[in-house]
């Protein structure tokens, strides 16, 4: 569900697949409280993995899965939760125009230049 949440995130005018179906996708893994608590939420994505650390940590409370499990679930949420951000930073940095004006002409001169 998080995949699915954080994609309408960062593609929500995709044109393969777009919003509708990318939360589509990501309610199928969500029951109905979990669905009205990640869309009063302004991160969805994020709120996805605070609910899922919430989750691990009354399985373990039950006895459920051990320490160790609980340790690596974690790791991997937090994981998760890294790969998240450093994505939203690269999607919110604009490119300088320097470095777009340099791509465009590099290009020109390599379409003028090879035939």
């Amino acid at each position: 569900a998080q995949t699915h949440a954080f994609r309408s995130q960062m593609r929500p005018s995709c044109k393969m697949d777009g919003l509708i179906q990318a939360q589509q996708d990501r309610d199928r893994f969500l029951t109905d409280k979990e669905r009205l608590l990640v869309t009063k939420s302004k991160n969805p994505a994020n709120a996805i993995l605070h609910h899922t650390g919430t989750i691990v940590g009354q399985v373990h409370r039950r006895g459920e899965i051990d320490s160790y499990s609980m340790v690596q679930l974690g790791k991997l949420i937090d994981r998760l939760c890294d790969i998240q951000t450093a994505c939203e930073r690269i999607h919110n940095t604009s490119l300088p125009l320097a470095y777009s004006l340099l791509v465009h002409r590099s290009v020109a001169a390599y379409v003028l230049l090879v035939p």
